[in-house]
């Protein structure tokens, strides 16, 4: 138990051990819930308490508390059947739905209550998958689940991208009709963007999805999104998109480009927005389907098999202009062999240039990088709108100086596709081609010069 000093103490003296249904009367009152684990360098002069609501909640202990033991909740005491498809009644046409498969690699999506202690653990299989979000059954069959990995999606490097690209190829040229990729959402849409770039001869829907609240909650909002994604990875849809909640209610979903889309909430359900581009299309609650317009179709005369292109270069960074930056910054990634930087600049791509002070000017600094065959990749941390290289002094002066304006690409999408042209790339020149080559909808449409004068 990670429990310790005093927390222990109590907990020995009244026989009581994690996932245990408890009463505790404490200086708040009287609390009932489940006992939950703490992380060993937790401190001992609290418990853990779950809540009948699903919330988490602290008790604060001096070790002369109270504790009985409960029957657990009649909720509580079964974890819900594990059933599969043989026995769910849902369709009676299964057979003839078209077949998917779902890569799990972890976070939230992928994630179901522990009954016993009130924590969550992870999803292994494809029936497992089907009881969390039961209408999948209705759509598709879902007939295997692959887990190369389960990390928290910050963890994950190129490697791990690489990984799953190759899976997605692979079970397509199997015979898979669309592919589910559930996914942490932390860096959901740097890996979105990734497949998009690396997926060539795509001829099959590719469905991105997590969720941003755990199952242990009301909220949680995997199930739908689950469904969503299912429903476009059974479609005939051709591509990758992220599909995520479009509302804070369970409403409908929508079907965002992989390219074009930002989490732009740390919680919300409907944190995932496309910037400088409109939804693809969006599903509804009964896998109704509704696009944006026309959009690419599976083609069935198409027979090349999908191609994981994973040549990734991944010496490079993101680095973001501010006020006062010290251009030492960029000296010291190129010190340290990058291959390429991608500079999120300011309102049209600046980085400080014609300071007061000329130790904060950047200019020299960027002349050494390109001069060194480093390529210097311009976009805007306002995210809506592009950059521009030529509306004034400033940015003349780094477009002179060999700076690349990419366009209105976003950030996270211009360093995963930097990633990708350099890896690919036999000279830095070919790269910052590549960069302004519009791979799968990452550069939208020109902005009118009267744009930038209004």
């Amino acid at each position: 138990m990670a429990y310790k000093g005093t927390a222990k103490t109590l907990l020995d003296k009244f026989g009581v051990r994690e996932g245990d249904s408890i009463s505790i009367r404490a200086r708040e009152g009287i609390v009932n819930g489940t006992l939950m684990p703490r992380p060993e360098s937790s401190d001992d002069e609290h418990l853990v308490i779950k809540l009948a609501n699903g919330y988490n909640v602290g008790v604060e202990i001096n070790g002369g508390e109270e504790i009985k033991k409960r029957e657990p909740p009649a909720a509580a005491k079964q974890a819900p059947a594990t059933t599969g498809f043989s026995d769910r009644k849902i369709v009676a046409n299964v057979a003839i739905l078209p077949k998917i498969t779902l890569i799990y690699t972890g976070g939230t999506i992928g994630s179901r209550v522990d009954y016993k202690t009130g924590g969550v653990s992870a999803l292994t299989t494809a029936r497992e998958f089907i009881d969390s979000a039961p209408r999948i059954a209705s759509v598709a069959r879902l007939e295997k689940v692959e887990n190369p990995f389960s990390i928290d999606s910050a963890d994950a490097t190129h490697e791990e991208w690489i990984k799953i690209a190759e899976l997605v190829a692979r079970d397509l040229n199997e015979g898979a009709a669309g592919v589910i990729v559930a996914h942490g959402t932390d860096t959901l849409c740097y890996t979105s963007a990734v497949l998009a770039f690396m997926l060539r001869n795509l001829n099959a829907p590719v469905a991105v999805v997590g969720a941003q609240r755990s199952p242990d909650r009301g909220s949680f909002d995997g199930e739908l999104n689950l469904f969503c994604a299912a429903r476009l990875a059974a479609s005939d849809f051709a591509g990758v998109a992220i599909v995520m909640h479009a509302t804070e209610s369970d409403d409908y979903s929508f079907i965002l480009p992989a390219t074009k889309t930002r989490t732009m909430h740390s919680s919300r359900r409907d944190a995932f927005k496309a910037v400088n581009a409109a939804p693809l299309g969006k599903i509804s609650a009964s896998g109704a389907i509704e696009w944006n317009g026309a959009q690419r179709k599976r083609d069935a005369s198409f027979k090349e098999k999908v191609v994981a292109d994973t040549r990734f270069e991944p010496r490079i960074a993101l680095l973001k202009a501010h006020p006062s930056a010290d251009p030492a910054l960029l000296d010291f990634l190129v010190d340290k062999g990058v291959k390429g930087v991608v500079l999120e600049g300011t309102g049209l791509g600046y980085v400080p240039t014609q300071t007061l002070n000329a130790n904060y000017s950047w200019l020299p600094s960027v002349k050494r990088a390109i001069d060194g065959g480093v390529v210097l990749a311009m976009t805007t941390q306002c995210l809506f709108g592009r950059v521009h290289p030529s509306v004034y002094s400033d940015l003349r002066l780094l477009s002179g100086a060999g700076v690349l304006y990419c366009e209105d690409l976003l950030p996270e999408t211009a360093f995963v596709k930097l990633g990708c042209a350099l890896g690919r790339a036999k000279t830095p020149e070919d790269a910052r081609k590549a960069m302004l080559e519009n791979w799968a909808g990452e550069i939208g449409a020109p902005t009118r010069a009267s744009d930038y004068l209004e």
